[in-house]
């Protein structure tokens, strides 16, 4: 075993200790299970509290990356529970009646998450892409905190899948939105006047855009949005392509810039090798036509012909 490994038993063996320490006589017990998430499974540790039906899940190793900078067992500890203590509060609104203004829409790609999306109600979006639902907890409109729908959950509300995706999807399509320009957006977080000046001095204002949702976080759910979808093409008056940077965005690009979609292709694909993969969606672009209002993932040779051919047509309309 290498002192990484030892490192990290050592640290799971603390948080244990420290969480059986914090919740004394009132834990039932901690039993181990390998969790799915979102493009992976993960080593969970399931907290079964004897007053809860609730059981709280921690997952040592992201904790531990945060452990190696610094942060102490017990402040984790400490934070985990109370944030326990507050979601408790919101689980308990977990009700048919409070569907409708906490369910949601989120994308995921569905050849990572094959094993996932046979627990959990969902839909394709566009060829590899699916929409889950999540419930959102917390009072506040804008809350983070957020659960997985499961098909345990459907039967305990006694609700078919399309139900549950019926509503988070409606809510999802009426979400506000943000589109701004790439090169804006990136820009307006720079601090530094002097990297101010370099990046405007090496990038130019090209029409390249940026789409998320307003909170910035799971705001690739806009694909789902054929509402979103139409007015993002009237705004731009053209069809565009969709690039998946992330779960979090989307980049534009319209028909009219005439950029060969194998190019669009290899920069998602290179920017992905340096993507978290928890924050993955795809390695494939995809294509909004305004005239037909459909979407629909650029795949092969073929359709990389059709959609050139579109852009033509779009190029020769604008200059006659």
């Amino acid at each position: 075993m290498t002192q990484e490994e030892l490192d990290r038993l050592d640290f799971k063996i603390a948080l244990q200790n420290k969480i059986k320490a914090e919740l004394g006589e009132d834990l039932h017990k901690i039993e181990h299970q390998t969790i799915r998430k979102t493009n992976k499974t993960a080593e969970g540790l399931i907290i079964k509290i004897k007053s809860s039906e609730i059981a709280p899940v921690i997952y040592p190793d992201e904790l531990y990356e945060h452990y190696k900078m610094g942060v102490p067992v017990e402040k984790m500890v400490k934070a985990f529970l109370a944030s326990y203590e507050e979601v408790k509060k919101d689980i308990l609104e977990f009700t048919k009646e409070n569907l409708e203004r906490n369910l949601y829409t989120v994308v995921i790609n569905k050849d990572m998450n094959e094993e996932l999306l046979r627990t959990v109600p969902h839909r394709i979006v566009a060829n590899n892409l699916v929409e889950v639902a999540r419930y959102g907890v917390g009072k506040a409109p804008d809350k983070e905190s957020s659960f997985l729908v499961t098909n345990q959950h459907c039967r305990y509300l006694h609700m078919l899948d399309d139900e549950i995706m019926d509503i988070a999807h409606r809510n999802t399509e009426n979400q506000k939105y943000r589109l701004q320009n790439l090169f804006q957006a990136t820009f307006s977080m720079l601090s530094d006047d002097e990297l101010k000046e370099a990046f405007d001095d090496e990038y130019a204002d090209d029409g390249v855009m940026l789409l998320t949702n307003m909170k910035g976080i799971d705001g690739a759910n806009v694909i789902t949005s054929p509402k979103i979808l139409k007015e993002v093409s009237e705004q731009l008056n053209s069809s565009f392509y969709i690039l998946p940077s992330s779960r979090h965005e989307l980049i534009i690009v319209p028909d009219c810039y005439g950029i060969e979609p194998k190019y669009l292709t290899e920069m998602v694909r290179e920017v992905n090798k340096n993507l978290d993969e928890k924050d993955f969606l795809s390695d494939n672009i995809y294509h909004y036509n305004a005239q037909k209002m459909m979407l629909n993932m650029v795949s092969d040779k073929q359709e990389h012909e059709k959609t050139l051919s579109e852009t033509a047509d779009i190029k020769h309309t604008m200059k006659h």
